[in-house]
């Protein structure tokens, strides 16, 4: 029993240290490959000129989620936010911005819907010595009932000198002259009659010009809201 003691205490020891020994080499194999693939990843990168983002891991109920890239979370906020503005640059940039519109937001809604709507108008201006008399009418319900608001909105914004395209020679002219005007609205099934008279020579001249004006409006929509005009010369 002693000779079986001392011959298989030493045997244990040999074979404890053999496996030691095994186990730290494996863990130095590992370490070593991993700094070679990190070494390697960084050599790529800068190489390719690209950042190297480092990916956490969170760790929930036990399971391991990696966490988004901040950057990709940026990017789809981005896109949202090019959206929004792509649908305000008309009503931002081309319409209210660069001084070419000017008033609340209901004023701009209408004029919007309008121009959108303009193959849907028909509209007839007859010249008067003093003025004109204009018919504007829709088969459109809609379009019909909004030609009505707009009109409105847009004379009670003459009474009180409330400008709109302050930047547009033509409507500066209009609404400096705003006291000499005198306009009749008559409300119909399709739309409106409206007659617009001055007993001021030169206003005459921008009821017709406001008149053509309009007219271009009905026939460009959007595309006609775009161009500015000039005011008449006075004699």
């Amino acid at each position: 029993m002693t000779l079986l003691c001392r011959y298989w205490f030493p045997m244990g020891v040999l074979l404890l240290l053999a496996v030691i020994a095994v186990n730290l080499y494996a863990l130095n194999s590992r370490q070593s490959t991993e700094k070679n693939e990190a070494l390697k990843s960084d050599a790529r990168h800068a190489h390719d000129g690209t950042p190297k983002i480092d990916t956490p891991v969170k760790k929930e109920h036990g399971h391991e989620n990696s966490v988004k890239e901040p950057s990709k979370q940026i990017d789809k906020k981005d896109t949202a936010d090019h959206g929004m503005m792509d649908h305000k640059a008309m009503m931002g940039k081309g319409m209210m911005g660069n001084g070419m519109m000017h008033g609340n937001m209901a004023d701009m809604m209408d004029i919007r819907f309008l121009l959108f709507n303009h193959e849907k108008i028909r509209r007839t201006v007859k010249r008067l010595p003093d003025g004109v008399e204009t018919l504007t009418t829709s088969n459109d319900e809609a379009v019909a009932a909004k030609i009505q608001v707009h009109v409105k909105a847009m004379y009670e914004r003459l009474q009180k000198k409330q400008v709109i395209r302050p930047m547009d020679p033509l409507f500066a002219a209009i609404f400096e002259n705003a006291e000499k005007f005198e306009i009749e609205i008559t409300n119909l099934p399709d739309g409106l009659r409206v007659k617009e008279t001055s007993k001021d020579a030169y206003c005459v001249k921008l009821i017709l010009a406001h008149a053509g004006v309009v007219d271009r409006f009905v026939q460009e929509g959007m595309s006609g809201m775009m161009k500015m005009t000039p005011a008449p010369k006075r004699d």
